[in-house]
């Protein structure tokens, strides 16, 4: 059995590549092979295999390339290759390293075994417009004419430039104000032209085949209703987040273009490089009671409502993709509608507290304006009413603020652009709907007032700031709630990420925070090496941030806890080893084991003999027995329930003294059974 098993995954590894143990899994289709049984036979044989540094990792043959950068969202394919840890140039002189761009490559390759047609996601200032110029010369030697699809005519300028300097022997056309003919090997078409249907010539012998779209995330319904056209066989969006708030990514964009291929992150990039290392400030602060009472009944009416929508109409039962679900019910009539609007009402009233909470107040009371004029800065927050509210409230010093946003008439955004390319503005603040024409040209600090974000929302903020020509280490700022939803803790592993990216760490308080500011925004940052980063505290700076010397064990299990806090307060072992990237199951059962000997947990096998665990953390409340009780309930139940609906009432009233979300026992059942928590009801 081990023997066969072993050939069948060398099979798939020579013919895919490389991929992860739930892929393998998945591929396999044979319910003996559990992705326990083969992630213990890979950790096992690693003379055959070998693992990259992703989260989860990607698995490959010993000698065909591993990798070592972090992992891609969720429902991607990874097209980076290894990184590798040359030195850092400092800001303003990077040079792209060897192999810097082999990104790029990886993501064609990519691009043309799903058939010619993908999304690719890279950050902002990795090269995606060379990529796409590369796609349109492959796709015109192969006598294919080619559209890409920009946001305005000044991209529409920079691609026409940029295409004219690579691709000399093909004509390169464009509509006014450029002197191009109209159509050409390959056509440039800003979102207005397409919406004026210039997209296709349809008196044209050969009309285009090949669609290119840059930045496709940033488009309108009705560009979107117009450029995506069934003629367009060979298909590629370029983007540094396939995600936005109204539904249309999913329901227009990713049918159309087919998979989402990881080009290049944050840390990929650099290393090689691409982008400067950051400074990164966190400053943890604290509710008042009251405060707290008010943020609690907000999060129990959300819950509530969420658990409504899981079990009774289907939503998924992820905080991301449960809030796409309700906004798209909203259009809808009935029950599920008035259930969506509860949930979204009360994440509205969460929001708009942890941004407007008082100490985060006393916090931008506090900025150092005299070091904020030095730079340009974006402050970032949820709602269009908390960002009105700052400006307010930092337009009351010598700070020249303004609010930023789609919502904005043309005549005020045009006055913000012109401010900000004078330098006669200091800051813009944005909310959650960004401005896709918004440039900051000097900006050298992004503040994140609400940093409770997505993987992609934080990379679509971060590309505000984080550019490959500035002339210091650009600072970012977290300024959070300790304990709640946006506390790097409890928001995702992205947001932690962002200190692999850090040249000096530092956590401080609002009293800290103006020295270090000054100190910052006054001088450009040091050349470090990135594989030796540690966090430097700021002289006299309070609460510096953890040493990079911790035990590995220590980390690793305050690691584990952390993400169990995350997910619910309830998890199995293979949910939070993807998220940690303890795939080995010998690896995960020690960081178990000792966190249930802290007491940080309990945990309990879904069969007896098995590896497969479920995790219910101490933070739920209740005793060790009790806790103990309610785990050997919920694991019989979730795994051998003949009818897990009918019997889902008893679960919960069993388990009732204890905090566990009732959307989540539904995700572990489903998890367990292989299924969805849709498939599942």
């Amino acid at each position: 059995m081990q023997e066969s098993l072993v050939h069948r995954i060398r099979e798939l590894l020579r013919a895919e590549g490389r991929l992860t143990a739930r892929e393998l899994t998945e591929t396999i289709d044979d319910p003996t092979v559990t992705r326990t049984v083969v992630n213990r036979l890979l950790h096992a044989r690693q003379d055959v295999f070998g693992k990259s540094d992703d989260t989860p990792p990607l698995w490959s043959l010993r000698g065909s390339g591993g990798g070592g950068a972090s992992s891609p969202p969720a429902g991607t394919i990874s097209a980076r290759q290894s990184t590798s840890r040359g030195p850092a140039a400092a800001p303003g002189k990077r040079k792209p390293g060897p192999g810097s761009r082999g990104w790029q490559e990886q993501a064609l390759a990519a691009w043309r075994g799903l058939g010619h047609r993908a999304i690719v996601e890279a950050v902002e200032g990795a090269g995606k417009t060379s990529l796409g110029i590369a796609a349109a010369a492959e796709a015109t030697r192969a006598g294919r004419q080619v559209v890409v699809l920009v946001r305005d005519s000044e991209d529409q300028h920079r691609w026409i430039e940029a295409l004219r300097g690579a691709l000399p022997d093909r004509s390169i056309a464009g509509s006014a104000p450029h002197p191009l003919p109209a159509h050409g090997d390959v056509t440039v078409v800003t979102a207005r032209g397409a919406i004026q249907d210039r997209m296709i010539d349809r008196q044209a012998d050969h009309p285009p085949t090949v669609l290119i779209v840059d930045d496709v995330h940033d488009y309108s319904a009705g560009a979107y209703a117009k450029a995506l056209l069934p003629a367009f066989q060979w298909r590629l969006a370029l983007t540094c987040g396939a995600e936005r708030g109204d539904g249309l990514m999913e329901s227009v964009v990713r049918p159309y273009f087919g998979e989402i291929v990881a080009g290049c992150d944050y840390l990929h990039a650099v290393q090689h490089g691409l982008l400067p290392r950051i400074r990164l400030a966190q400053v943890p602060v604290r509710l008042t009671a009251s405060e707290e009472r008010i943020l609690h009944t907000a999060e129990d009416r959300a819950e509530q409502a969420l658990d409504t929508l899981v079990g009774t109409y289907g939503a998924p039962d992820t905080r991301s993709a449960a809030e796409g679900f309700a906004r798209a019910q909203l259009d809808a009539r009935g029950p599920a509608a008035v259930f969506a609007r509860r949930y979204l009402d009360a994440l509205g009233k969460r929001s708009e507290l942890l941004a407007g909470c008082q100490e985060k107040l006393a916090l931008l009371r506090n900025l150092p304006v005299p070091a904020l004029t030095r730079t340009q800065t974006i402050f970032f927050t949820d709602r269009p009413a908390t960002a009105t509210r700052l400006v307010q409230l930092l337009g009351q010093s010598d700070l020249e603020i303004a609010r930023v946003g789609e919502d904005l008439a043309a005549i005020t955004r045009d006055e913000v652009h012109r401010r900000l390319r004078e330098r006669s503005l200091h800051a813009v603040v944005e909310h959650r709907g960004l401005d896709p024409a918004l440039t900051v040209p000097y900006v050298g600090m992004g503040v994140f007032v609400s940093p409770d974000l997505t993987e992609r929302q934080l990379a679509h903020r971060l590309g505000r700031v984080i550019h490959p020509d500035a002339p210091q280490a650009p600072v970012v700022l977290l300024a959070f709630v300790e304990g709640s939803s946006e506390d790097p803790k409890h928001v995702g592993a992205h947001l932690r990420r962002l200190r692999q990216i850090a040249e000096e760490e530092i956590t401080t308080d609002i009293a800290g925070l103006p020295g270090l500011l000054d100190r910052w925004l006054a001088h450009p940052g040091p050349n470090r090496h990135p594989g030796a980063v540690h966090p430097t505290p700021a002289p006299g700076a309070p609460n510096p941030g953890p040493a990079a010397s911790e035990p590995k064990a220590e980390a690793v299990m305050t690691e584990l806890s952390d993400q169990l806090l995350a997910q619910g307060g309830i998890a199995t072992a293979d949910e939070l080893g993807d998220l940690l990237g303890l795939t080995d199951p010998r690896e995960m059962a020690a960081a178990v084991t000792a966190a249930a000997g802290a007491g940080l947990l309990d945990f309990r096998p879904v069969e007896d003999g098995t590896e497969e665990l479920v995790l219910l953390a101490a933070d739920v409340g209740g005793s060790a027995d009790q806790r103990g009780a309610a785990l050997e309930r919920i694991t019989r139940w979730a795994a051998r329930s003949a009818d897990p609906i009918e019997e889902f009432p008893g679960l919960v009233r069993a388990v009732a003294p204890l905090r566990v979300p009732r959307h989540r026992l539904v995700g572990i059942a489903a998890f367990l059974r292989g299924t969805t928590p849709a498939g599942l009801l």
